[in-house]
């Protein structure tokens, strides 16, 4: 189908992208031209990049069939092609993921139905408690790819779909909320409760503008995006005040409470695995709270130098235990940020809850952790994954050998 570009540029001078890179228009008396727009911004793009293409590839034969430019000028045509293509590459990301609506949400129940045991509140029922703050793009680590964005955050938590658990979602916009649900949708509604929140009203975003004094320092260590960016350190404490409030309230009456990270499966998503539950494991202590191991911990290094080497002991991406000692984690958490504050130290959860069983703090703390350590190709975990996502991993195939024990 061919498009009046004239016609079309007009029209989208009265288009504009809103927060979040949504398309929206003023008034304009026509409706429907907005994909009139998108279509010509990114046909415009893709001519003026094959142009630029066919110039480079055109030079290149030039040097190696008539030997007309320099090797400086080949280089230089090489390095201008790369960045080009970098450039593609993030316009196409923007275009075609950002812009463009919702991660698709596969409605697996269409084909495939529910088993009715997986209803029946388990005796050892956890309730999921998770959260999803929209923090934009973001760099994630400190390598140079090592970005996150709201779209594939999105994408990544489409497996809580098949996940059997009540699950307690905290979330602050209201289109975010209907794709949870819509993600949700194969179960009863009674099994998804979500509740919208202003990160304002939040006791760990209040803290944001002291932290962003603390990171802003030029001495301050630079660990992306842990000691970075505030907003990413607020979001992280906010998970302890969540999973408190849940706890309080116990929705569905259930022993078990976990923090469960809105992406924690991000390795089941577009995979065919089947519907399953998180259950405590066999050797869970009520008495403790229980997280996945990363890395050894040694209670005697400082607590400066636990965040100049951004040490992590456990991952914060699951949390599990009952109320009694959910409250008493999350009551120690928020003390030790406030004692950081206080000596104008401030790091991520992971770091907090180092530093909160270092020998300083330790005496302070009434809490024993049981940490869960998965060896390298363990329940299919590799890697980094293997340390930070073992628990979860375990939850499942407690309850796996229990209903399915074929697998």
């Amino acid at each position: 189908m061919s498009y009046n570009y004239n016609t079309t540029f007009r029209r989208c001078s009265d288009v504009q992208f809103t927060k979040g890179n949504k398309l929206s228009r003023r008034s304009y008396p026509d409706d429907g031209h907005e994909s009139h727009c998108l279509r010509y911004i990114r046909s415009l793009y893709k001519m003026r990049t094959a142009k630029f293409f066919h110039r480079c590839i055109h030079d290149i034969r030039l040097l190696l069939v008539y030997r007309q430019y320099s090797h400086r000028r080949l280089l230089t045509l090489l390095l201008v092609c790369v960045l080009l293509w970098i450039f593609y590459k993030g316009v196409h990301h923007i275009f075609h993921e950002e812009a463009l609506s919702n991660p698709k949400v596969d409605h697996w129940c269409d084909s495939e139905e529910l088993p009715s045991y997986l209803l029946k509140q388990d005796p050892e029922e956890i309730t999921i408690v998770t959260a999803y703050f929209n923090l934009g793009t973001y760099r994630s680590g400190s390598g140079y790819w090592d970005y996150a964005s709201s779209h594939q955050i999105k994408q990544r938590m489409r497996p809580l779909g098949k996940i059997a658990n009540p699950v307690v979602a905290y979330i602050e916009d209201d289109s975010v909320a209907e794709y949870f649900l819509k993600i949700r949708s194969c179960f009863p509604p009674s099994l998804t409760r979500v509740i919208k929140l202003n990160r304002e009203d939040l006791w760990s975003f209040r803290l944001q503008s002291h932290i962003e004094v603390i990171y802003g320092q030029s001495s301050y260590p630079k660990h992306y995006p842990n000691t970075v960016s505030a907003e990413y350190t607020c979001a992280s404490h906010a998970k302890y005040e969540l999973l408190e409030s849940a706890s309080k309230e116990n929705f569905f009456k259930t022993p078990f409470f976990a923090w469960l990270d809105i992406n924690y499966f991000k390795n089941l998503d577009e995979t065919s695995f089947e519907i399953f539950k998180l259950i405590p494991p066999g050797t869970f202590n009520v008495e403790m709270i229980s997280m996945s191991q990363a890395w050894p911990h040694d209670p005697n290094i400082p607590v400066k130098e636990v965040i100049e080497n951004n040490l992590v002991w456990v991952s914060g991406a699951m949390i599990l235990g009952v109320q009694e000692t959910v409250l008493n984690l999350t009551l120690n958490y928020r003390q030790t940020v406030e004692k950081l504050l206080k000596k104008e130290l401030s790091a991520s959860d992971e770091q907090i809850i180092y530093i909160m069983f270092s020998a300083p703090l330790r005496k302070h703390v009434k809490l024993h952790l049981k940490t869960f350590l998965c060896h390298d190709g363990q329940l299919d975990l590799f890697g980094r994954d293997a340390r930070f996502l073992c628990l979860g991993y375990v939850c499942r195939n407690a309850w796996n050998k229990i209903h399915k024990p074929s697998l």
